[in-house]
């Protein structure tokens, strides 16, 4: 399977157990009837569209360029990092703090795991630089192996101090890689020139 190919079932995976976690969320809350379907409806639809905006953009290349000041690509990334932040303080974000327990929520960051083996497929071909693997100095595969076991283990021995720990370790890692993506665009504060720039991020299907 081609890092393309992943990348189109990582993403149709994550919106089936994300679409699965806020139906299951919605049950336990005892949101019922047509505020059910309601809530339902708009999750599905600000996570379509937000795919769709972002795979046209792609398409055109217009992330790609990073001539432009600011380039086009580190806009659309603040942007991502604003939906994040505010969806997960709306109230379609708090169903599902609300409505999983710690185990699931915390299970569900596994999914790194599979970013990782798309990495390593990406790398492969000549798409991302090994430095971004792990291989390389990348050890955000740390969180999601970590998190199988923290989601099991916290069933039985509830321990928020731990999982506030592990909590800040996946920031750490996910900041890490995301840094070391960041001095690979083929931008003016490009570090890392010995192996390919980190440009296959702004393209379709990856972004």
């Amino acid at each position: 399977m081609s890092a393309a190919q992943f990348q189109f079932a990582l993403s149709g995976l994550l919106l089936l157990i994300i679409g699965s976690g806020y139906h299951l969320a919605l049950r336990r809350l005892r949101i019922t009837g047509f505020s059910f379907y309601l809530m339902l409806g708009k999750t599905f639809t600000l996570l379509l569209l937000w795919l769709i905006v972002h795979l046209l953009l792609s398409n055109n290349d217009l992330l790609s360029d990073f001539e432009s000041l600011p380039p086009p690509f580190m806009l659309v990334f603040s942007s991502i990092l604003i939906f994040s932040f505010l969806f997960s303080f709306s109230s379609l974000g708090l169903v599902l703090v609300k409505g999983l327990s710690y185990s699931q929520l915390i299970s569900f960051q596994s999914f790194r795991i599979l970013v990782e083996i798309m990495l390593m497929e990406a790398s492969r071909e000549g798409l991302a630089p090994l430095r971004m693997t792990l291989e390389g100095w990348n050890m955000d595969i740390l969180t999601g192996i970590s998190a199988i076991v923290l989601g099991i283990y916290i069933i039985y021995f509830p321990n928020l101090k731990i999982v506030r720990i592990w909590n800040w370790f996946g920031v750490a890692t996910l900041t890490l890689i995301v840094t070391i993506g960041f001095f690979s665009f083929p931008a003016p504060w490009r570090l890392f020139h010995d192996e390919v720039s980190s440009i296959w991020i702004t393209q379709y299907p990856y972004i």
